[in-house]
């Protein structure tokens, strides 16, 4: 082609799409081709295999209890006895709730309040909660009474009732930092 006719040439058709046929048509033939090649099928291979990779990880990172999180015994349903129900153990507290104490130091303190709990037999689970929450539907504010207070962690807990389910929360450190503990049957 002519150099001094290419400039002339290059702004025809630039705004408009291909035919929808034509692109189907093109991706139909470069799937054959890579098939026929073997090449989709290495580039697959590839893939599937960073799918595993990523899946042994991600299980693994699961299977490592979370820092600050007070511990993971287990499901609070696997292996509970007949017959039990299951409570919620809300942990609420001030805003500036265990600011005086070190880093980590009620996590493990939490940590070894559960394992004591499991050990006697009491099917047990929770997490502490981050800091940095959404509230719902975005407002302008938070309520004054909201503010006042957070649920800082949770557990769960199988009973036989919830007498028993309040034993077990009065047992629960948290009380003793200044925060307290609602409890609740999950349904």
């Amino acid at each position: 082609m002519d150099e001094d006719r290419a400039p002339d040439l290059s702004g025809l058709y630039s705004d408009r799409e291909p035919p929808a046929y034509l692109e189907e048509r093109v991706t139909a033939d470069y799937m054959r081709t890579m098939r026929a090649s073997g090449r989709g099928r290495a580039r697959w291979w590839r893939i599937a295999a960073g799918v595993a990779l990523f899946g042994t990880g991600f299980g693994t990172a699961r299977a490592l209890p979370s820092r600050g999180a007070p511990v993971e015994v287990g499901s609070a349903t696997a292996g509970a006895p007949p017959g039990s129900r299951s409570f919620m153990l809300l942990l609420f507290e001030r805003p500036d709730f265990g600011a005086d104490l070190p880093p980590d130091s009620l996590a493990t303190e939490y940590a070894a309040w559960a394992r004591s709990v499991a050990a006697s037999g009491v099917p047990i689970s929770g997490n502490e909660l981050a800091l940095q929450r959404a509230v719902l539907p975005p407002t302008d504010g938070v309520p004054s009474e909201a503010a006042a207070f957070r649920v800082g962690g949770y557990f769960v807990v199988q009973a036989p009732d919830e007498g028993a389910a309040r034993r077990i929360a009065e047992s629960h450190p948290h009380m003793g930092h200044g925060g307290w503990i609602e409890v609740a049957e999950l349904r």
